[in-house]
């Protein structure tokens, strides 16, 4: 019996699941890169009347500083919210 039935039990790790590939290959560093990139897109977008997408709204919030504090990330995710 598994102690954690849901993860898989083959010895591959999960540890970097939902990472983009750069950000995988190359470790944090170049995801930060990645973010800066996609978060550069979105005022551009805007300004040009495109819709900003989840991917560019998350790699924003990734950005800001202080992003994993109790409430702050309440306040960014009610700020981004599609309701």
């Amino acid at each position: 019996m598994a102690a954690f039935p849901d993860v898989p039990q083959n010895g591959q790790g999960v540890r970097r699941f939902g990472v983009d590939p750069v950000g995988k290959l190359l470790g944090p560093s170049a995801g930060l890169v990645s973010d800066v990139s996609k978060a550069a897109g979105a005022p551009i977008g805007a300004a040009t009347g495109d819709t900003i997408t989840d991917s560019q709204a998350e790699a924003v919030k990734r950005l800001v500083p202080f992003q994993s504090y109790v409430g702050m990330r309440q306040a960014l995710d009610l700020l981004t919210a599609d309701d």
